[in-house]
């Protein structure tokens, strides 16, 4: 899988057209999800589609500063027979390397309705403090 870098502070695709099919074996189909990444006023906004991928079936694992989105779909219940599918049994797996700025710690995902949002904060710089002067008696 391809990893994405971010630049220039925010996470961008490498390429512009992401196919939506990355690989197919004989038994599983990886998709790779469409994105949309946008600057916010404390950080970064990542909207990812995922059809048909369900809570239990998501994985997000962040290792250093290297973010993976890896999701499955499901496969029919035993018995139903599509009459018509556009949407179809596989994974999903998108890879991103997030700028060094972003507090890891405070990395916040929400998954509704197939959408995973996923808010990516900056580190908070230190405020300006006083520094105490001793003098020698």
């Amino acid at each position: 899988m391809t990893t994405q870098n971010c630049c220039g502070g925010t996470c961008s695709p490498t390429t512009p057209d992401v196919p939506a099919k990355v690989a197919q074996d004989e038994n599983t189909r990886t998709f790779t999800p469409r994105v949309d990444i946008r600057e916010v006023a404390d950080g970064i906004e990542l909207t990812a589609d995922l059809p048909g991928v369900a809570e239990p079936d998501l994985e997000l694992l962040l290792e250093k500063h290297v973010l993976t989105i890896r999701g499955k779909v499901a496969p029919l219940p035993e018995g139903a027979e599509p009459v018509y599918q556009e949407y179809g049994v596989g994974n999903y797996e998108r890879v991103f390397t997030l700028p060094t700025d972003i507090d890891l710690d405070r990395i916040a995902a929400r998954l509704q309705q197939g959408v995973l949002r996923l808010h990516l904060p900056r580190v908070t710089p230190p405020g300006a403090r006083r520094i105490a002067v001793a003098t020698s008696a």
